[in-house]
């Protein structure tokens, strides 16, 4: 994790290629922040990140020059892990999706905490719709 947050610093090469860690990392992000950009920046960044394009076909295609989709990608890339750093919205569903194979594990083995867990969700969602 630390070594993804290196390399999307100012510092990031966008010639370069992406791991699938930081590929999935920037989807993360964008799925959870990326209403919070501007619909251009979703976009250009949704174009780099989810299908793969390179700066100079995402610069043909929006009629700008491959130095203005770098900087652009950049500073949404920026905006992304700064609203993470302060949320941490991605960090904490990280955490459930990999407690949730162990919770399970846990309903499976002990028979009797899976009725337990059943009927508080039964109670729960009685108590929803009162």
């Amino acid at each position: 994790m630390c070594q993804v947050k290196i390399l999307y610093s100012t510092a990031f090469d966008l010639g370069g290629i992406m791991t699938l860690d930081e590929t999935i990392r920037l989807n993360n992000l964008l799925d959870v922040y990326g209403v919070l950009l501007t619909q251009n920046q979703r976009e250009v960044l949704f174009s780099y990140v989810s299908q793969n394009e390179s700066l100079g076909e995402i610069a043909e295609e929006n009629h700008t020059s491959r130095q203005a989709v770098s900087d652009l990608v950049m500073r949404s890339i920026k905006k992304l892990e700064d609203y993470e750093s302060k949320l941490r919205f991605v960090d904490k569903l990280d955490n459930i999706n990999k407690a949730i194979p162990l919770v399970a594990n846990e309903l499976i083995v002990d028979k009797s905490l899976a009725k337990k867990v059943a009927l508080a969700y039964t109670d729960l969602i009685k108590s929803l719709e009162d």
